[in-house]
């Protein structure tokens, strides 16, 4: 593994839900939920906003939560910048985004109780995360350099530049 994602779960600041279960977060986007009244909010319906399909974040999103292919999504977006920009804007919305690309114009929220951090990402406790691997062939050896290159990948030298790239370093 070379780096870790945090996939956070993001809402207006207005929206005063502030913690989900990941239970609920499945049942939001397979429409079982349909009002934030449901969950201690405002009686309005939730906008349910996410990552067109194909996408790297949604792919891992709809698995991690286990609602791959079930979602019902108010609308898609091709990039995590629309997303946050479309929830920022609307205070009945809901969608996700990795980690680093939450900044002060949406809230993420807690899910089962922890906070989406660096910190909660490397140690497991946010559960809502996906690794990034490097896979090699089994049974191929790799050539000198390719050994070289793995091993610096995985190592601590590049932690740093794991977080300018905005994931979390497993080292």
């Amino acid at each position: 593994m070379v780096a870790l994602d945090g996939v956070a779960i993001v809402v207006n600041p207005a929206n005063p839900v502030s913690d989900l279960t990941v239970e609920q977060i499945a049942d939001i986007y397979t429409g079982k939920i349909t009002t934030w009244s449901e969950l201690g909010g405002a009686d309005a319906p939730i906008a349910v906003y996410g990552r067109e399909d194909g996408s790297g974040t949604r792919s891992a999103f709809e698995e991690i939560v286990g609602v791959e292919g079930t979602c019902v999504y108010t609308n898609e977006y091709g990039s995590t910048g629309d997303v946050i920009g479309n929830v920022a804007g609307n205070e009945n919305a809901i969608g996700y985004a990795s980690l680093s690309a939450v900044g002060d114009t949406v809230s993420a929220v807690k899910v089962n109780g922890v906070a989406p951090s660096e910190a909660t990402v490397k140690d497991g406790t946010y559960t809502i995360q996906r690794p990034f691997l490097m896979v090699t062939k089994q049974g191929v050896s790799l050539s000198a350099a390719a050994e070289a290159f793995l091993a610096y990948a995985t190592s601590a030298d590049v932690a740093q530049y794991i977080a300018q790239a905005g994931a979390v370093s497993p080292n």
